[in-house]
């Protein structure tokens, strides 16, 4: 039943080749515009399912207990240029940020050394201990503690990036470093980190897998061939995650590389099977190859599945998001090979690569041995005259090594 289905689709595929090429671009063009609105969430409480033990109750105290976020600013001064936190030019530019961050949305108090006083020598007076939640010891750094009415903040990334510019308008004094920190930012850079990896790992990813398989197929082509139905499945998986709501997160970034190292594997079987019925002279190569490595990776994918989707029973959802995402993403690489790299096989033959290098490889062995078999010195001149004219009746007709095998027998 499914070779009869995959030898079928091989027919279709090369009548309507270029068809089924451009609805694989629809595809892909329209999961990437879903995929970048595809949320990352960072925030712990994502990480767990609703009915968790104790979730309910950690909400609830961030819902109705405000000010329970906090963001810090934190003040670092050259002791050679500023000499210390606490020089008036210093407490002037402290206190244009408290009042530049008070008219922040979200935001409910805003503490800094100026509660302490407005001098040196007043800051200074007050005991230690009083001192050391707003400077240090050396008197090099100085910290803003800014308090966040969590049911009136905006969204991370939005609150960061207000913050950012507020800080950025407010004129420093000379040898000083103004930066912010505290649990805001620390989610933010997470945000970012999984943004900048998730990404960085797929362009690398394909990269190496496009060199690697450059080197084995000895073609331009072929690698694209191998990829392009591998990367609509990454895609395809990523928009999908937006409509049903599953978030970015440490390891749900992760699955988009591992579906690229599992999905090629499927698409290389095709290829190699397909270019190996060429060389033996096969002209319903692409349906042979369709339907013996096709059934092959049918069941290949159905084990993989199985096996990721195991951790979507896990009780912590961000395990059980990475599970069931990694399912899909593996069953839309096993489908997309299905789909649409028989199409791709047919356009790069009628561009002029198709199976060439493999059929070409084969040939010229084939040559090779009956030269250095030959009992007679004198042919040698022959045989290589007949390379010279096969080469080109192999590119001219899209032959293989079965017709050059046939000439010589």
């Amino acid at each position: 039943m499914i070779q009869r289905l995959l030898n079928r689709w091989a027919e279709i595929s090369k009548r309507y080749y270029l068809l089924i090429i451009v609805i694989a671009l629809v595809i892909a063009s329209m999961s990437f515009i879903s995929a970048k609105e595809t949320e990352i969430d960072t925030n712990y409480l994502g990480f767990f399912y609703p009915d968790t033990n104790y979730m309910d109750e950690i909400r609830f105290m961030q819902s109705e207990f405000p000010g329970t976020e906090t963001a810090q600013i934190l003040i670092k001064v050259d002791r050679i240029t500023a000499k210390t936190v606490l020089e008036d030019d210093v407490l002037l530019m402290t206190e244009d940020l408290v009042e530049a961050v008070s008219d922040v949305t979200g935001v409910k108090s805003v503490k800094s050394v100026l509660d302490l006083g407005r001098t040196k020598e007043e800051i200074l007076s007050k005991p230690l201990e009083e001192r050391n939640p707003y400077i240090n010891n050396e008197l090099r750094y100085s910290l803003i503690t800014v308090k966040l009415d969590a049911t009136e903040v905006p969204e991370r990334t939005e609150l960061v990036e207000t913050f950012q510019k507020t800080i950025a308008k407010v004129n420093y004094a000379g040898g000083s470093i103004v930066t912010l920190t505290g649990g805001i930012a620390w989610g933010y850079a997470w945000d970012n980190a999984i943004r900048i990896g998730f990404r960085s790992s797929l362009i690398v990813g394909f990269i190496a897998i496009f060199i690697l398989l450059f080197l084995l197929f000895k073609s331009p082509t072929t690698p694209f061939v191998i990829m392009i139905p591998v990367l609509v499945a990454v895609l395809a998986s990523f928009g999908l995650m937006h409509f049903i709501n599953i978030p970015l997160n440490f390891l749900t970034a992760m699955f988009g590389a591992v579906t690229l190292g599992l999905g090629v594997d499927y698409s290389i079987h095709l290829v190699h099977r397909y270019h190996e019925e060429l060389a033996h002279g096969n002209e319903k190569a692409l349906n042979k190859a369709c339907m013996m490595i096709g059934r092959n990776t049918f069941f290949t994918s159905l084990t993989t599945m199985a096996a990721f989707s195991a951790m979507a029973l896990s009780p912590i959802r961000m395990l059980g998001e990475y599970g069931l995402m990694s399912f899909i993403a593996i069953s839309f690489s096993a489908l997309s090979v299905f789909l649409f790299t028989p199409s791709l096989l047919i356009l790069e033959e009628q561009i002029g690569w198709g199976g060439q290098d493999a059929g070409l490889f084969m040939g010229l062995a084939y040559i090779w041995q009956r030269a250095a078999y030959s009992e007679n010195d004198g042919k040698s001149g022959e045989l290589f005259a007949e390379t010279v004219s096969w080469r080109y009746y192999y590119h001219r007709n899209h032959a293989n090594s079965y017709h050059c095998r046939r000439r010589y027998d």
